[in-house]
């Protein structure tokens, strides 16, 4: 439920609150508030709250306030929307409430008959003033008895006129404690014509005075507070250039590490390119390495292939060789057998046997090759 407090019922209502709490347990308050002869009370750790319901307790009639409590908690059902004053100041109202002295009387009375805002009218009944004998007695006339002092009126001892007259004056001013004063414009005595100022002005004047220095510490409270605040707030303007400085840094080097990224991004690209490359590069060299070797395995057999014939040609030849030196031992000795028989033949014949010698041993060696 939500309930609207005016700026005007808060500041009329507030000095009047007292949030009592405990030195075991000053973090819990306590509060009483009547209200036409009934009393409540309530008490929780939210002052404000507690400060807020008290002025609903006080400014509210009766009937009004009994019906809402018997519906809602006060304390946390009930959401109090003060216009006008701020949370702060709500909250500074309700810490000088805490354990204050209250001043004595001149609280006033309720002033909304319900949630919709009526006021609430009081009214007296119309009276005449009478006159007082010297004793205190209302003296009689014609139209009946004048109002003068009650019934239960202390009665002037007999003595001398100057003890009679403090009776007399003690009396009137018994009688204007027991009136009751409404608002300020009202009028007591509508018969009378005359306007009837409040009785306890010096309560009032000290109510004031208190409420004035309430108001001042409430004010140098602000003061300070606002000191406070404007050097946190520099603190906290200077905290954000420098943070705003640090994300200006810190988005330049995302910015960097992005294009850093990028780079490596496309250097990646173009190593697995290379890559490829490589790997097909590789393929094709092994591919080519293979045929090498196969050629060259071809080349090496034919190779062998070759040394085979070569060597058995230098096998055959060793063997022509081996027969020609035979042929030349043979010439040998047929050069010896020539010089031997030199005697029976002539030079020319030996020459000519020794050429038909070499002749038939060189055909012989070509025709086995």
């Amino acid at each position: 439920m939500k309930i609207t407090l005016t700026k005007e019922t808060v500041n009329t209502y507030a000095p009047y609150v007292r949030i009592s709490t405990t030195k075991s347990n000053p973090n819990t308050g306590a509060v009483r508030v009547s209200n036409s002869g009934a009393r409540w009370g309530l008490s929780g750790t939210d002052f404000a709250q507690l400060l807020k319901a008290s002025i609903f307790m006080m400014a509210y009639s009766l009937e009004t306030v009994d019906s809402i409590r018997q519906e809602y908690d006060l304390r946390k059902d009930v959401e109090f929307e003060v216009q006008g004053i701020s949370p702060i100041e709500v909250i500074q109202l309700s810490e000088s409430a805490v354990n204050r002295e209250v001043p004595k009387g001149g609280r006033p009375k309720p002033k909304f008959a319900n949630l919709e805002g009526d006021l609430i009218v009081y009214g007296t009944q119309p009276r005449k003033v009478g006159e007082l004998s010297s004793a205190g007695k209302p003296i009689k006339s014609d139209e009946g008895t004048l109002v003068g002092v009650s019934s239960d009126e202390p009665k002037a001892p007999k003595g001398s006129k100057k003890e009679t007259l403090k009776v007399s004056e003690k009396a009137n001013k018994e009688v204007e404690k027991k009136e009751e004063v409404s608002d300020d414009s009202s009028v007591r005595f509508h018969n009378s014509g005359e306007t009837v100022l409040p009785v306890n002005l010096e309560k009032e004047l000290e109510t004031l005075k208190s409420d004035y220095k309430n108001l001042e510490g409430s004010y140098n409270t602000l003061v300070t507070d606002k000191a406070n605040l404007t050097k946190e707030l520099k603190g906290l303007q200077k905290d954000f250039k420098a943070k705003d400085k640090a994300l200006t840094n810190a988005e330049e080097h995302i910015t960097k590490l992005e294009t850093e990224n990028k780079g490596l991004e496309l250097r990646k690209t173009e190593l697995l390119s290379e890559k490829a490359d490589l790997e097909d590069e590789k393929k094709n060299t092994a591919e080519y390495i293979q045929t090498l070797e196969e050629e060259h395995k071809g080349k090496l057999n034919k190779a062998q292939e070759t040394i085979l014939a070569k060597e058995r040609e230098v096998l055959e030849l060793k063997n022509a060789q081996d027969e020609l030196s035979k042929q030349l031992q043979e010439v040998r000795a047929s050069v010896n057998a020539l010089k031997e028989q030199k005697e029976k033949k002539t030079i020319l014949g030996a020459l000519f046997d020794l050429k038909a010698a070499v002749v038939a041993g060189l055909k012989k060696l070509f025709g086995q090759k």
